[in-house]
């Protein structure tokens, strides 16, 4: 459960990673988050640092360091957190 320990750590949190659908996140606060235009797409840009990606784009980005033997450990370790992260969060209803 470190990508939920990690939100108390700017650095890593990544609130709109847990969610599929921007209705489940208007309960809380909103001020960090900006619900991205396409939520299945992920944007090509996107790296472990954006912070706008839904959960099935967050998949999608955290399979890909993960598989890249080229990347450092330390960010591969990481994408695997969250990764089973992501897999629960999906199994929850309101997250998906």
């Amino acid at each position: 459960y470190w990508p939920d320990i990690a939100r108390d750590y700017e650095e890593y949190d990544r609130p709109t990673w847990h969610f599929q659908l921007g209705a489940c996140m208007t309960m809380g606060d909103t001020s960090k988050i900006s619900i991205p235009a396409d939520p299945i797409v992920l944007p090509v840009d996107a790296d472990m640092d954006t912070q706008e990606l839904y959960v099935l784009q967050a998949l999608e980005l955290c399979n890909r360091v993960l598989s890249n033997k080229d990347n450092p450990p330390e960010q591969r370790a990481i994408a695997m957190c969250w990764v089973v992260h992501l897999i629960a969060d999906l199994h929850l209803p309101c997250h998906s």
